[in-house]
C-alpha cells in the first residue's frame, strides 16, 4: 500500500480527503502515514457481507434491514454521531444472539464505517463502497481478456 501512496505523491497528489477500503489490515494506517488528513472509509457493502456470513439464514433479511437503518444515505441531516449511536443499538440488539457482533463493531470500526457522512449528502452514495471501482476493474479485465493485444495507443 505504501508504494501506491508514494506513487500518487510522485504524480503530484498532495492531499487525499477520503480513502475507501474493503478493510484489509494496515491499509488505513499506511495511507494516513503519507496523507495525514485522509479519512478512512470502510466499504459498507463488504461489512454487510461480513455480517451476513456470520448469521443464520432466517435472520439475514431482518439483520440487513436493521443495519441499513444506521447509514441512511438519502437523509441530508444524518450525522456520523447518529450513525455510530444507531450502530451501538444494532450491536446491543443482535449481540445477544450473535456475540461476534461485539467484535465486528468496535469504536474504531464504527468511526471508519461512517466517515462518508462527513461529506455533502449529495455525494454520499459514491463514497460508502468500493463496488464502483471493483466493477470498473472487472470491466477492464473482461475487455482485456478477449483482446490478445493492443496494437496502437488508441486501441487501449
Amino acid at each position: 500500500m505504501g508504494t501506491i501512496c508514494d506513487d500518487l505523491k510522485k504524480r503530484g497528489i498532495k492531499r487525499v480527503l477520503l480513502w475507501v477500503t474493503d478493510g484489509v489490515a494496515g491499509v488505513g494506517e499506511e495511507v494516513q502515514k503519507r496523507f495525514s488528513y485522509t479519512k478512512i472509509q470502510l466499504c459498507i457493502i463488504h461489512k454487510i457481507r461480513n455480517i451476513l456470513e456470520k448469521v443464520r439464514k432466517e435472520d439475514k433479511a431482518i439483520i440487513l434491514a436493521d443495519f441499513k437503518q444506521t447509514f441512511k444515505l438519502d437523509n441530508p441531516n444524518h450525522t456520523k454521531e447518529e450513525a455510530i449511536k444507531e450502530t451501538e443499538t444494532f450491536v446491543e440488539k443482535w449481540s445477544k444472539k450473535y456475540p461476534s457482533m461485539n467484535r465486528m463493531f468496535d469504536k474504531e470500526i464504527s468511526e471508519k464505517l461512517f466517515a462518508f457522512l462527513e461529506f455533502p449528502w449529495q455525494i454520499r452514495r459514491m463514497l460508502y463502497t468500493t463496488n464502483w471501482i471493483e466493477n470498473l476493474n472487472d470491466s477492464i479485465k473482461r475487455t482485456t481478456k478477449i483482446r490478445r493485444s493492443f496494437p496502437t495507443e488508441d486501441s487501449t
